[in-house]
């Protein structure tokens, strides 16, 4: 698990430069080793999304953070509950996203949203 563990170091190290592109990329590293040794429907795989999402709005990414932040809702939902602070947190992320011009109705998750 260490790998994952740097992946995600160095996104925060990138992340906090605001080279959000690059802290994406290490992110989706991290994601896909969690994945590995947890399972697609993990918390912790989870949490990773939670963070990606993260890291793709910040970074303006508005199609892959939609993609992430719907992925991220429904495991968390799963694990928490729809009235988790994470789950709400990327509940409005999403909702944030949906407003821009030309989103509307775009990947929306009708049993989360």
């Amino acid at each position: 698990m260490l790998i994952g563990e740097i992946f995600d170091l160095l996104a925060q190290g990138e992340a906090s430069r605001g080279d959000w592109a690059t802290a994406a990329r290490h992110l989706k590293k991290s994601v896909q080793i969690v994945t590995q040794r947890y399972g697609a429907s993990s918390l912790e795989v989870g949490h990773e999304l939670f963070k990606l999402a993260q890291i793709l709005f910040n970074g303006c990414n508005v199609e892959d953070a939609m993609s992430t932040i719907v992925r991220a809702q429904h495991i968390l939902c799963l694990h928490y509950g729809p009235d988790h602070c994470l789950v709400q947190e990327l509940h409005e992320m999403k909702t944030c996203l949906l407003e821009l011009p030309g989103m509307s109705g775009s990947l929306e998750s009708p049993s989360h949203s």
